[in-house]
């Protein structure tokens, strides 16, 4: 199959499809590589005994030996045998492998946004991986992730005439559905976004002294759903001091500071409810639920210090679903994402901004 081209914009659709090419080429190189050593010194239905021990096992049995998700996987089990087929595995490939496993499942998931940041930290990530076990797409995975970070500090620029890279219909359609979900986020952003679009006209008042919400000098918290008091409570975390807010004819609420319009919360309750579906792309950072509290893996922060409110029943919902050692994202709509090997991203459970990290969701 052929290398994708350069990049020559930082196109969403034009990333993700690189993205995915470039995953599918890596997985079928070291796939390969992997599959000729294991075949010469093991057996040459390594794979096959290996995919009926993991369905007899209850867990996922991959289809072919060249998805890079089931290698990156294989290899991090010492107890295994991929790890023998491939060249030059050791210690730091190994701890490198772990990362690029949890982004790609992210990737695959449709939860990491088609951005030149994620396009570097995925192709990097392959690019360190293939050239320590001497695959041929290495100096083209390097090439690129040059060209992505000449881009991103804007030292190149595609000239008038420079080509439209092409990517394949399969990547085509998976880049399209990532773009769709950001035009969608575009729309509407998460709770604490800086508003966008027209300014709403039906004008309430937000009182923070009274816990009500009025319009026209006319209580309307019985507007607010079955819960009012914690919709109050809930727009308050974003609108502190509470005021004069606008509504929208969809029922997203806005509020301003500091001169800036923000999206504060929703009139219709069912607009800020969750669904299986992710609504958001995964933020820049990483999490492991230590089994009764949660840890930021690059600041070593726990959430139970960290967060302004009482967390008891997020890490109650968590304890219920989640085993120590398991990682999380977190979306900018507070959607806890548990990264798995499962078909979708799953949501484990919501957070907001005070029972979370600091500075870590919007608002």
């Amino acid at each position: 199959m052929p290398n994708p081209a350069l990049l020559e914009v930082p196109d969403e659709v034009l990333i993700a499809g690189t993205i995915h090419a470039y995953s599918r080429i890596f997985g079928a190189q070291l796939g390969e590589q992997v599959n000729s050593i294991l075949s010469a010194k093991a057996s040459p239905s390594w794979f096959a005994t290996l995919r009926q021990d993991r369905k007899a096992a209850n867990l996922v049995a991959y289809d072919d030996y060249r998805d890079p998700r089931f290698l990156l996987k294989e290899a991090l089990d010492d107890e295994g045998i991929v790890h023998y087929g491939i060249e030059n595995f050791d210690q730091e490939w190994k701890v490198v492998a772990a990362t690029l496993r949890r982004k790609l499942n992210a990737w695959f998931h449709g939860s990491l946004e088609p951005n030149l940041a994620t396009f570097i930290q995925l192709v990097e990530g392959l690019r360190f991986l293939a050239d320590r076990s001497k695959l041929p797409i290495a100096n083209d995975l390097m090439a690129n992730v040059n060209r992505a970070r000449a881009i991103q500090a804007g030292d190149y620029v595609a000239g008038k005439a420079a080509p439209v890279p092409e990517v394949t219909p399969d990547d085509q359609e998976f880049a399209e559905r990532l773009k769709a979900k950001k035009e969608e986020i575009i729309k509407r952003p998460p709770i604490g976004s800086e508003w966008l679009g027209s300014k709403g006209t039906r004008k309430i008042v937000i009182s923070k002294v009274l816990r009500d919400v009025t319009e026209n000098g006319v209580s309307i918290k019985s507007q607010l759903g079955p819960d009012p008091d914690e919709v109050v409570t809930s727009w308050l975390r974003y609108y502190p001091k509470g005021g004069e807010a606008k509504v929208a004819d969809d029922g997203a609420v806005m509020g301003y500071s500091m001169g800036q319009a923000y999206l504060i919360g929703w009139l219709n309750v069912e607009n800020n409810e969750t669904s299986n579906e992710v609504k958001g792309f995964a933020l820049p950072y990483e999490y492991i639920f230590t089994g009764s509290d949660v840890r930021d893996i690059v600041s070593g922060k726990l959430l139970s210090i960290d967060a302004t409110e009482p967390i008891t029943a997020l890490l109650e919902s968590l304890k219920s679903v989640l085993s120590e050692g398991d990682f999380l994202a977190i979306t900018p709509y507070g959607e806890i994402l548990k990264q798995n090997e499962s078909a979708q991203a799953e949501i484990v459970t919501v957070a907001h901004k005070n029972i979370w990290f600091k500075g870590h969701l919007p608002g």
